[in-house]
């Protein structure tokens, strides 16, 4: 006699080829140390170009305006693109991520596309940052979101995107 029970759930496997089947998220931790090394490598282009570009003058004698602000802001995205774009592009990460053994999905488990990456992740919290006055505490609320359960910030939310163990 067949001793199956005819009331239990289906025992289909769901995930794709290739997919496993539960993404481990990234932890705090990991995500914070490749944030710090992607950081460092920012600083090493950008602190040499605001001191040739007179930035540092500008900010310390309180004349940096919005659109000067703005102008940096951009070239350290550029800078950005240039150095973590194929990363992003062929495996969903940048240099700190790929150090720390992190990498970006879509919430199916797939890797977006670079557009979607630069775009809605990283363009959209450069440019939300850049508001004069509300811009850092809103760059201070989306760090804080990675305290949600589901470790996804604000940049994360507007993607579809989350951080996992690669």
């Amino acid at each position: 006699m067949d001793t199956q029970n005819p009331y239990s759930p289906p025992m289909t496997d769901l995930t794709k080829p290739g997919q496993t089947a539960e993404l481990e998220l990234a932890g705090r931790g990991s995500r914070f140390g490749a944030a710090l090394v992607d950081g460092i490598i920012g600083l090493v282009f950008l602190v040499p170009m605001f001191f040739v570009f007179g930035g540092w003058a500008m900010l310390t004698s309180g004349e940096m305006g919005f659109m000067t602000s703005l102008m940096f802001g951009l070239l350290g995205f550029a800078f950005f693109c240039v150095v973590h774009g194929h990363f992003l592009k062929t495996s969903g990460q940048t240099i700190g991520k790929k150090i720390v053994g992190i990498k970006i999905v879509d919430m199916n488990g797939n890797k977006p596309d670079l557009v979607t990456l630069l775009a809605k992740r990283y363009l959209s919290m450069s440019l939300i940052s850049a508001i004069p006055g509300i811009g850092g505490l809103l760059a201070i609320v989306n760090i804080l979101f990675i305290f949600r359960s589901d470790k996804r910030c604000v940049h994360d939310l507007i993607a579809g995107t989350q951080v996992v163990v690669a």
